[in-house]
């Protein structure tokens, strides 16, 4: 994280030390992504690791869920309850598409001679 100075310094002072401050950070944090990447800890994942090493280790050693069943089932119903919404919004704006753009209906009737 990049932090900002709220005041400014004097003279040309501004024009020097600002780049050395943020290089600074930025230096600091590509050690901490180093780390973090050589430790295998990648962020978008760590979550799911955490979870299923937790989930593994119920099952082994005998210690409690990661997340309670009960709290799976109902995270489950709801995302049907909103696939199906989604899924009967879809079909319902694919009808009305339909529909607006009908090609116009001809009649076939036979002409009358005059």
């Amino acid at each position: 994280m990049i932090k900002l100075r709220g005041g400014r310094f004097k003279s040309y002072g501004e024009k020097f030390i600002p780049p050395a401050i943020f290089a600074e950070q930025h230096l600091e944090n590509l050690i901490t992504n180093v780390r973090t990447f050589l430790a295998r800890d990648f962020h978008a994942m760590s979550g799911m690791k955490y979870l299923i090493e937790s989930f593994y280790r119920s099952i082994v050693q005998g210690t409690p869920v990661p997340i309670p069943y009960r709290e799976i089932l109902l995270t489950a119903r709801i995302m049907d309850a909103i696939f199906d919404q989604l899924h009967a919004r879809r079909s319902q704006v694919n009808f009305e598409f339909q529909v607006q753009h009908q090609p116009p209906a001809y009649h076939t009737a036979p002409l009358r001679p005059k």
